[in-house]
């Protein structure tokens, strides 16, 4: 059920959020919905245990696991990286 909410915003905030729901093809509503989905449903008064569960947007849920398997050891990866960082910073291929 939808209900009605009004908010009291400075006008260029709304301005700058008109021009982003325009470029995104969504409502400024959608926007704040957008976000609020995105608060924990933790009681703020409640003391947390140090962990926040925050959920997932789809863009992020849609890349999980995109690299699994990449790389036969975190070794490779790492050696992988050290190659990267010096071929960038040292122009070689190897440090």
């Amino acid at each position: 059920m939808n209900a009605k909410l009004t908010l009291r915003l400075d006008e260029a905030r709304i301005e700058r959020a008109k021009r982003y729901a325009a470029l995104t093809g969504k409502s400024v509503s959608r926007l704040v919905e957008d976000y609020f989905a995105l608060l924990p449903d933790q009681d703020p008064a409640q003391p947390s245990k140090g962990v926040v569960e925050v959920p997932l947007t789809p863009r992020v849920r849609a890349m999980l696991g995109l690299l699994e398997g990449a790389y036969p050891s975190a070794e490779a990866a790492q050696e992988d990286y050290r190659r990267y960082q010096a071929k960038k910073y040292l122009g070689s291929a190897s440090p």
